[in-house]
Formats: C-alpha cells, sequence, structure tokens
C-alpha cells in the first residue's frame, strides 16, 4: 500500500476517533445534568451568601384580618415546618417533619432565580389595593453570622422573577399541606371513556420522602417506571425517569417520555395523574391510598 494512502487512513482514523470523542463527551457532559449543575450553584452561593438556614412566608391582608406564617428551619438531622394561621378568627396550629431533600428542593428554587439578590426589588406600580400580600424571607448564616433577604409579591420582579416567586410559594404550599409518601393502587380503569377498554388495576404508585418513586405491575412482578418526581407552580409534577434501566410506562401512557411532565389532583386519600402526549385523548390514572388493614386472629 502506498505510503500516502496509508497517512490518509490514519488520518481518516483519527478524525472519526477525535467525532466519536466529541460527540460522547457532549452527550455525558449534558447527562452530567441538572443535578450538577444545581450542586455546583448551590457551592457557590454559599460560598458567597452564607448557608439557607430558615425559610419564613407569610401572607397578610386581603379579605381575611390576621395572618398565616409557615417557618421551616432546621431541627435535629432534617428540618421543622411550622404553620400558624388565624385569619379565621381562631388561630390554628401544625408542624410536621421536612425532609433534608425537600428542603434542598426549595434551596434549588431559590438558587434557579437567584432569590437571595432580591433584597432590593422596588415597589410593583401594579399593586392591587386590598389585596393579599404575600412575603418571604430567606436567612443566610455565614461566618456565624445571619444576613436577611426580605421580597413579597408587590414588588417589581427581575426577568421571570414572578414565575419564581409563584413556584417557590407552590412547592411551600405543597410541602406543607400535600403528603404523598406511602403505597398507592390505581384503580381499574383510566378516568376517560375513551380508555374504557383499558385495565390498569394492576399498577401500583410507591413514593418515598425523598421524593424517588416507583410505579409498577403488583400483580405480575413486572418493573413498570421509576425515578424521581419535582413539584412545579402550575399543577404539574415531573416524573423524571433519566437515570432507571427499565421504563415500560402505563398502557394509555404509552408515548410517556424518560422525563415527562403530569397533571396531578390529590385530596388527601386519592391522587389522579393525567397524562397529556398534546395529540390523543389525555389519560388520568386514579389511585386509592393503601391503608393497613389489621385482622382479627382466632384464638383457641
Amino acid at each position: 500500500m502506498e505510503k500516502g494512502k496509508i497517512v490518509i487512513i490514519a488520518c481518516t482514523i483519527v478524525i472519526i476517533c477525535i467525532a466519536v470523542g466529541v460527540t460522547l463527551y457532549v452527550t455525558v457532559g449534558s447527562k452530567k445534568s441538572d443535578k450538577d449543575k444545581k450542586k455546583e450553584l448551590a457551592n457557590k452561593v454559599e460560598k458567597e451568601y452564607g448557608k439557607l438556614v430558615k425559610l419564613e412566608y407569610t401572607i397578610t391582608g386581603g379579605d381575611l384580618p390576621g395572618s398565616y406564617n409557615l417557618v421551616i428551619a432546621p431541627e435535629g438531622d432534617d428540618y421543622k415546618l411550622t404553620q400558624s394561621d388565624d385569619r379565621r378568627g381562631q388561630k390554628e396550629s401544625s408542624s410536621k417533619e421536612l425532609s433534608k431533600k425537600k428542603f434542598q428542593d426549595l434551596t434549588d428554587c431559590i438558587n434557579k432565580y437567584k432569590m437571595y439578590e432580591w433584597n432590593d426589588l422596588e415597589d410593583s406600580e401594579y399593586q392591587a389595593l386590598d389585596a393579599a400580600s404575600s412575603i418571604i424571607i430567606l436567612t443566610y448564616e455565614k461566618d456565624g453570622k445571619t444576613n436577611s433577604v426580605t421580597f413579597s409579591d408587590q414588588k417589581d420582579f427581575p426577568k421571570d422573577g414572578i414565575d419564581g416567586f409563584n413556584e417557590l410559594r407552590s412547592k411551600l404550599n405543597f410541602y406543607a399541606n400535600v403528603d404523598l409518601e406511602g403505597d398507592w393502587q390505581c384503580q381499574e380503569k383510566p378516568e376517560q371513556e375513551e380508555y374504557s377498554d383499558i385495565y390498569v388495576g394492576y399498577i401500583s404508585l410507591c413514593i418515598e420522602d425523598d421524593g424517588s418513586f416507583s410505579m409498577y405491575d403488583a400483580e405480575a412482578g413486572n418493573p413498570g417506571i421509576s425515578g424521581t418526581l419535582t413539584i412545579n407552580f402550575d399543577g404539574t409534577m415531573t416524573l423524571d425517569c433519566s437515570d432507571s434501566k427499565e421504563f415500560d410506562p402505563p398502557t394509555s401512557w404509552g408515548d410517556m417520555k424518560k422525563v415527562q411532565d403530569v397533571t396531578y389532583e390529590y385530596n388527601g386519600d386519592v391522587l389522579k395523574l393525567t397524562f397529556d402526549n398534546g395529540k390523543d385523548t389525555p389519560s388520568t390514572l386514579i389511585f386509592d391510598r393503601c391503608t393497613e388493614v389489621e385482622f382479627d386472629e382466632d384464638i383457641e
């Protein structure tokens, strides 16, 4: 073989190897994903502003006298969420444990919209008279000193700021009042008449405190989908199954993507999840919360 041809072949192989390497780098780099980006941003914010140690959310004014107050602060290895509400003439208080995972979700939302920079926002010229006002206070600790950032929905937000404010409020409301952790069993048919011939009663849903979930075939023992769920401000939740090897969506969710937004409705013992691919009729799976059944044993 001529020396020139050998050189050309060698160069071609090198170019192909470089192209493959670049493709892998881009693919892996992009799949390195939001988790690493969120972590890097969190480290940067903590280095500059300190660690977020307390979050307060207050609603005052409007048609009801009094106020609603929510506070999240460290307690032990996790966090404690406390609510108090005296807007209906009688003060009501409650508290619950909040996991580190959920507090980190709130922190990621704050960092995403750079709310730590919102201390000096100008008053909005579109304030509604007699409207309720929502106020959020973030408390950071750095080198033994604390610093607070205060903002409300009466301020003139930066670009996309109102979306961030609503997203944070939605997450706070969700974590304060919605308890999805536990086991759920799907009803036999999807809610829509178009799917009346599809049986989905085999589906069980397990949601953990850290936001991880699995939706599987409890009758045949087959895997379905699993991953993490994140609550969004628009009444949807994101099901992220990108790290799962098994991916077998429910029959009426055939076009589901590995990262998919679904609409949710929750009333305590019933959870509705609606998948919409934008083409076919949306499919709503109805889950009933599983309760422990106690059996009486006959003692002879």
